[in-house]
């Protein structure tokens, strides 16, 4: 029935839990309403899936987190894309869904330590509300990394 109704309007219908968030603080004793919703990648390739749940939710503070490894020279290449990623998809859920204005975002990138694998050694962020322009939006390297 679901599936008819989806194919219906035009709309693809789709099984599975989508929206399984690694972390949430909330004010009560039960998950909801969530305060902040976190989400964890270990590898920047598959974090567009991260990005997407953090933009499908309701709550005033979205936080992703992911991690850039042995890139060789490719880090800021990387960054632009998780740039693009954020944008592209920020504007698409806009479009449908604008939240409140006052929600913020997040975005953490570590960058491994080319002379320690696998030890992070700088860290990138990203952090914006929903009703800034993304004209200027980009990662800022922190200085205490």
């Amino acid at each position: 029935m679901l599936a008819k109704t989806a194919k219906r309007l035009g709309l693809r219908y789709h099984t599975r839990e989508m929206l399984r968030l690694d972390a949430i603080f909330s004010l009560g004793a039960e998950w909801f309403p969530i305060i902040v919703a976190i989400e964890h990648e270990n590898d920047y390739r598959g974090f567009v899936s991260e990005i997407i749940k953090l933009l499908s939710i309701r709550s005033p503070l979205k936080v992703g987190i992911t991690y850039l490894y042995s890139r060789e020279g490719r880090e800021q290449t990387a960054i632009a894309h998780i740039e693009k990623l954020i944008a592209e998809n920020f504007r698409n859920i806009a479009k449908i869904a604008p939240e409140n204005e006052r929600s913020e975002y997040l975005f953490l990138v570590g960058a491994e330590n080319s002379s320690a694998p696998k030890q992070i050694s700088r860290w990138y962020s990203l952090d914006f509300h929903a009703c800034d322009d993304w004209q200027d939006k980009r990662f800022k390297l922190e200085a205490n990394s």
